[in-house]
């Protein structure tokens, strides 16, 4: 099969402009090209654009469908299972925030909750894993003063520009927000996990 990134468009559901920004977000390989330079794609990049489509509408992250995507063309069956596990874990406390909702919506309803209480009441699947985690044993670490072996590091004098470049940032750039008609918007979503080697399919 080889098609137009007009029908491509059409059979994915997916506005042209976005499908050229999942190109250069490495979701899509780089399309074959006619001699007049037209883009032309194959039964692959339909599947792939369309899994594209259904991850970003679960929420997740560029980077984690870029990532699946990978694990796929690789055959890496057992970082398929981590990720899975990954996802798991986010929609058991995802189903535990809307149980929350629920029970705020019908307080908020019978007037016996204020702003406060809300809130609370929504974190307090987060607070239980916190408290959780408090009421672990403290790991024990030996004083500094009581190690015979431990010896004062020697003071390393540094100028004012060596301190602002050790704590220069760099800046973020913003990924676009929504999927709009103009070229390079895209949704924030979920689960990010970072950029691997891109894995070229096949048409």
């Amino acid at each position: 099969m080889s098609i137009t990134i007009k029908e491509l468009s059409e059979r994915a559901a997916v506005k042209i402009p976005t499908i050229r920004y999942y190109e250069r977000q490495g979701l899509l390989p780089e399309p074959v090209r006619t001699g007049t330079g037209q883009r032309r794609y194959g039964s692959v990049d339909v599947a792939r654009l369309r899994f594209v489509r259904f991850g970003r509408g679960l929420g997740m992250e560029i980077d984690g469908i870029r990532a699946l995507i990978e694990m796929v063309g690789e055959g890496n069956g057992e970082e398929i299972i981590v990720a899975a596990e990954a996802i798991a874990e986010r929609a058991k406390r995802i189903m535990v925030f809307c149980e929350g909702l629920r029970s705020v919506s019908a307080a908020i309803i019978a007037g016996s909750i204020d702003e406060a209480g809300t809130f609370d009441r929504l974190m307090a699947g987060e607070e239980a894993e916190l408290e959780e985690l408090a009421g672990a044993p403290p790991t024990l670490v030996p004083d500094a003063a009581e190690t015979p072996e431990c010896q004062e590091a020697p003071h390393t004098e540094t100028t004012v520009a060596e301190d602002e470049a050790s704590t220069a940032v760099e800046p973020i750039s913003a990924e676009p927000t929504a999927e709009v008609t103009t070229e390079g918007a895209e949704p924030e979503t979920l689960l990010s996990k970072p950029k691997r080697k891109r894995a070229h399919a096949k048409s």
